[in-house]
């Protein structure tokens, strides 16, 4: 016979995947709605619905306020998509979510945020699965592993999903108005509500602490490769970071690049060329303001000129 403390831990167990389950399927809050993650749905639109030759920009929400897109379009005559949104969404979901969107002649420019090759951010984390379960759009799946990569994150956003004041509730501040809205990006996916705004104080990075992990750039080889067989291209570059945060993490950064150039990936510039002043950035040490936006972009189209005329 089972005894009553294991059949007590079974129904524990159950109660607890109950809750887990049903909180999944609870409807989505309203400040999801309106947010980051779910300009998605227009990025994915802007990518299925834009012709060809494409100029694609992956990475986190150091790509999205780091970039200005219309200069990519004036110098490379190519239709620019910035599909950034927020590094939590983890790089390599980024990478295969776009992968089914880039046709030929189609240029990819990579952009992570360094800690992208460090821990587990790679495969993402609660905000990732707040994407997959609130977000609407095709071509969201992920594999089994990944799943289970993510699977520690499952009981911090259910329990989110009880919070049932944001049902109700509208945030404190209009999200509509805020610049981590959805409707913040532009005709490009460029985030740009905070052009004009003032500087706002911030603290800078910590050091990286978390050991190298090989399966970002393993991932980004596989999705070069991929890439490839479509008739595309893709290069790797950096994103704009403060003086003081950059030299923080300098030996992260370093590696970073080092492992790029090793494993032969078409690599724009090197970490000291996106070393900026803080008066580029507006609230975090990789979110960029205009002038740091539009330095950004002059960078890469110049490495990636330097690159093209080398043929």
């Amino acid at each position: 016979m089972i005894s009553k403390f294991i059949l007590r831990c079974v129904l524990f167990l159950i109660f607890i995947l109950s809750i887990l389950i049903v909180g999944i399927f609870l409807p989505t809050k309203n400040k999801i709605k309106d947010s980051f993650l779910s300009a998605q749905i227009e990025k994915d639109s802007m990518l299925l619905n834009t012709p060809s030759p494409k100029f694609i920009l992956i990475g986190g929400s150091s790509g999205s306020f780091g970039n200005n897109s219309q200069i990519f379009k004036d110098s490379l005559r190519l239709n620019p998509i910035n599909t950034s949104i927020n590094a939590a969404i983890g790089l390599k979901y980024m990478l295969y979510h776009t992968l089914n969107y880039i046709q030929k002649g189609d240029i990819v420019i990579v952009i992570p945020e360094y800690d992208q090759f460090y821990g587990d951010l790679y495969y993402g984390n609660t905000t990732l699965l707040q994407l997959l379960f609130e977000v609407p759009g095709e071509n969201k799946t992920i594999s089994l592993f990944h799943l289970f990569k993510v699977a520690p994150y499952f009981f911090t956003y259910t329990s989110t999903k009880y919070n049932f004041k944001n049902y109700i509730f509208e945030e404190q501040n209009n999200i509509i108005k805020n610049i981590y809205a959805r409707n913040s990006f532009n005709i490009y996916g460029d985030a740009v509500a905070h052009w004009g705004l003032k500087r706002q104080h911030f603290i800078e990075s910590d050091k990286i602490q978390s050991q190298f992990n090989k399966k970002a750039i393993i991932g980004l080889k596989k999705f070069e490769n991929e890439v490839l067989k479509k008739g595309g291209e893709v290069f790797i570059s950096f994103p704009g970071v403060t003086e003081e945060s950059f030299d923080i993490n300098i030996e992260s950064e370093n590696y970073v690049y080092s492992q790029l150039i090793t494993n032969n990936f078409k690599v724009l510039g090197n970490p000291k060329d996106f070393r900026y002043s803080d008066t580029l950035a507006f609230n975090s040490t990789s979110h960029l303001n205009k002038a740091g936006a539009d330095l950004h972009s002059k960078q890469i189209v110049k490495f990636l000129n330097e690159f093209l005329n080398k043929r």
